[in-house]
């Protein structure tokens, strides 16, 4: 069905690192012009059949194919892309998988990591991953709880805290902190799900150094939101003194990371102490 419409070999060729680099800057926009109105193409296709990500049509592994290579093409993109004009390119292809994309189809492993590594590629370096509408921002952010909490392929988990890390940067180095708060009031919603489920004996520990990035993100994109999290957390505690002990863990931990000369790399000893001495208490 896909190849009436695309060539998919010719888009994989020309997001090879090695000739990317040789194209000219007008060569690269027409490029990614291109290819994100084949993303375009292919997601209202399969929007209007009303096959994409769906678990109870046939054909579901054709679907997810096509779900999987919208994805690598728009990780392509942002591979690429290295202007504000091409990044804007990049997010407006992301649009589209994003509103294409429901969460059954990401049950196919190899679906689910394209989809994962796409999105840990285009919100590194596209800051406009911001101006995405709200539902679909939220989206994101639904999708990186599900992936740290209950991922379906390894790696997933490291790469939904990556994004974490990359979302949190941009909304910490926005010029207009109002205008960006309903994305921070959505990633932190998602964090706090995260952060409570990197205290519980469930978490694995290779995910410590991953989790304390995001966290010390977290801390320096919205020191106020990150308290509201900590206690929203702290009140999972039975008892005015437990919740008490865990909120002083958090005050503790983020006086920690605001700490003059204090990096990122630093910061993870503390945070594996916090965790420690946060999974005595019952979570």
């Amino acid at each position: 069905m896909l190849s009436e419409f695309i060539d998919f070999q010719d888009y994989s060729s020309c997001f090879d690192a090695k000739q990317g680099d040789q194209l000219q800057d007008t060569s690269v926009e027409t490029l990614l012009r291109s290819a994100g109105e084949a993303v375009g193409v292919l997601a209202r296709i399969t929007k209007e059949q009303g096959k994409c990500c769906s678990a109870e049509v046939d054909g579901e592994a054709e679907q997810a194919k096509q779900a999987r290579w919208m994805c690598e093409v728009v990780r392509g993109m942002g591979m690429l892309a290295s202007t504000s004009a091409q990044y804007r390119a990049c997010v407006a292809a992301l649009s589209y998988v994003l509103e294409c994309l429901k969460p059954d189809l990401l049950v196919y492993p190899s679906t689910c990591m394209s989809f994962f590594q796409m999105l840990a590629v285009v919100c590194r370096n596209a800051e406009e991953v911001l101006t995405l509408p709200a539902t679909l921002f939220g989206h994101i952010c639904d999708m990186l709880v599900a992936g740290v909490t209950s991922p379906t392929v390894a790696g997933i988990a490291r790469l939904s805290l990556e994004v974490i890390v990359h979302i949190g940067g941009h909304l910490q180095r926005c010029s207009s902190p109002q205008s960006c708060l309903g994305q921070k009031e959505l990633v932190f919603r998602s964090a706090r799900t995260i952060v409570a489920f990197a205290l519980s004996a469930e978490f694995p520990v290779s995910l410590f150094d991953f989790a304390a990035d995001a966290v010390y993100t977290l801390i320096h994109c919205d020191t106020d939101l990150f308290w509201q999290m900590a206690t929203g957390i702290s009140q999972q505690q039975r008892g005015e003194e437990r919740q008490g002990q865990v909120l002083h863990c958090f005050k503790s931990l983020c006086e920690c990371a605001l700490r003059p000369k204090q990096t990122m790399h630093d910061f993870r000893r503390s945070f594996k102490d916090f965790v420690f001495v946060c999974k005595k208490f019952d979570w």
